[in-house]
């Protein structure tokens, strides 16, 4: 055996690690914050709505029958002038309405 006393390895690594600049490990950078650069649109179908108007939202149990009627309406003969449900019945209470004074 030689006379060389035993290093422990644990000591020679953290002797190793105080020689290194700390600044060569950690940099101080500031995060990047980025911005959205475009902003997304609205998405689903276009509210045919009136500015100066306050709406309420009606929820009425119709027949089916009658739901698919309207929505075949909707979608072919009114096309143009009621596009949505809430134009259509809308349409249909007024017309009701003044037609029972």
């Amino acid at each position: 055996m030689s006379n060389t006393p035993k290093v422990d390895k644990s000591d020679t690594v953290r002797s190793l690690l105080a020689k290194i600049p700390t600044n060569s490990i950690t940099s101080e950078r500031k995060p990047i914050i980025q911005e959205i650069a475009k902003e997304k649109g609205k998405s689903g179908r276009k509210m045919h709505r009136k500015e100066d108007v306050t709406y309420v939202r009606l929820s009425p149990a119709i027949p089916v029958d009658l739901k698919i009627e309207m929505d075949v309406a909707i979608k072919s003969k009114f096309r143009d002038v009621y596009p949505t449900i809430d134009t259509f019945v809308e349409a249909a209470i007024r017309d009701f309405l003044k037609s029972h004074k």
